[in-house]
């Protein structure tokens, strides 16, 4: 190992211990399971014995579960059972991902998959609480940083069991099931105790956070910060908002998550159906981008300061329209062609997905003119919206038209989005219309 490699390893070392809890290891076991086995799975497992529609609900409903974040934070500050919340999460997923083992009809299967993701959004709310409720201020990134290093590695292994798991998906729910055991004993490790170890500053102001609390993972719980200023009240006054230049960049983001999520919810089915390709070889390929994304995930922050958020969001747009025209013209491509250049344009989604979310998130800032918590709260709930909706028109459509039409939706989504976007692009810095 060179001189350089060894100051690096130390260096990343000290950060690692200055910025890591024990309970991040629990932490890591269910984004195994939520970002990396369960999205895989749940659509093959479906798909097996159900219609394609049926395939989007439940798969809606794994990502409907998710948008009840917001309130488990609330309740969570209010009540300051964190650790119940936290620990109750993995004990929801374990339940879930058991009630694909023990049941084989569509309707138990959505509350199943429905249970899975408040348990997913109770855990990842908690946890962003943990540190903003009881770190310094000054210590807020370092760990956030970590945290989502811990649940990214967990996707990556993830997405290596669903891949090995592919053929034996009643196994890779029961296994979903019983990693929640050692997630949960893992996860007790160290938490912070209520009214002990609270040495954290108390929020009196508004917490924000320039990139999203989960890091480049795709997944709803991407833009869960802000939920603490999320209020029904805020939202209505934000509804002043809606004839601004902020509308019309959340009808632009609305577009580009259809463009993302119509592909990344059928992503095993639609592979296998226009390509050919198995749900083994297509995680792989997910595992690997999804890697690469990480990398991008810090400069597209430095990016937004330097070249404005709109034109950051336009370098991930650009690589979601070329990955979906890509992925609808490799349809009648020859099986060679497919098996070389699918999962290369493929890779560029995931890839792109951290100048979006960043960018995007930056971008929703910028052009509220009204409460920011009220801003972030729409744009969470626009992209919550987006994944189910694709979710469940993507469903409709694979059954009544295919799953090559599927493609072509998502193209025509990305391509709506990229039009919205365009005012956005004139100036650096964006300002509200």
């Amino acid at each position: 190992m060179s001189g350089y490699a060894k100051r690096l390893a130390v260096q990343i070392g000290k950060e690692e211990r200055a910025n890591t809890e024990p309970w991040f290891w629990g932490y890591l076991f269910q984004g195994a399971v939520i970002l990396g086995v369960a999205p895989i799975l749940i659509p093959i497992l479906v798909g097996r014995t159900e219609s394609a529609s049926a395939v989007g609900l439940v798969v809606g409903a794994f990502y409907l579960g998710q948008v009840f974040s917001p309130i488990v934070g609330k309740i969570a500050d209010a009540t300051r059972w964190f650790s119940a919340f936290f620990l109750g999460g993995f004990l929801l997923v374990g339940v879930g991902s058991f009630g694909f083992v023990l049941f084989s009809a569509a309707w138990i299967w959505f509350f199943s998959a429905l249970l899975l993701g408040v348990g997913a959004g109770m855990t990842n709310t908690t946890a962003f609480s943990y540190i903003v409720e009881f770190k310094p201020r000054n210590e807020w990134d370092g760990h956030l940083g970590w945290l989502q290093t811990f649940y990214g590695t967990g996707q990556a292994i993830g997405l290596l069991l669903a891949a090995l798991l592919q053929s034996v998906t009643g196994w890779g729910m029961f296994l979903c099931a019983v990693l929640m055991v050692p997630g949960i004993l893992l996860a007790r490790r160290g938490l912070p105790q209520v009214g002990k170890a609270e040495v954290g500053e108390k929020r009196s102001d508004k917490v924000h956070h320039r990139q999203p609390t989960m890091g480049a993972a795709i997944t709803p719980a991407s833009v869960v910060r802000h939920y603490e200023h999320i209020s029904v009240a805020g939202l209505l006054t934000g509804m002043r908002g809606l004839f601004s230049g902020y509308a019309l960049w959340i009808a632009s983001w609305f577009f580009l998550m259809i463009g993302v999520w119509t592909v990344m919810n059928f992503l095993p089915l639609l592979m296998k159906a226009n390509y050919g390709i198995s749900a083994a070889q297509s995680s792989l390929y997910y595992g690997l981008a999804a890697t690469l994304g990480i990398f991008l995930y810090a400069p597209s922050g430095s990016w937004s300061e330097k070249i404005g958020s709109a034109r950051v969001v336009l370098i991930g747009a650009i690589g979601l329209i070329v990955t979906n025209v890509a992925l609808i013209l490799l349809v009648p491509a020859p099986p060679l062609v497919q098996m070389i250049l699918v999962p290369l344009f493929f890779a560029i989604l995931p890839i792109a997905w951290s100048p979006l979310i960043v960018g995007g998130s930056a971008l929703a800032g910028e052009l509220a003119t009204f409460s920011q918590g009220a801003a972030m709260g729409i744009f969470n709930a626009t992209m919550a919206v987006a994944s189910v909706g694709a979710a469940v028109m993507g469903g409709w459509v694979a059954q009544k038209y295919g799953y090559a039409t599927v493609t072509v939706v998502a193209a025509a989504g990305s391509g709506v989005g990229l039009l919205l976007l365009v005012p956005f692009l004139r100036n650096k810095k964006e300002k509200s219309g």
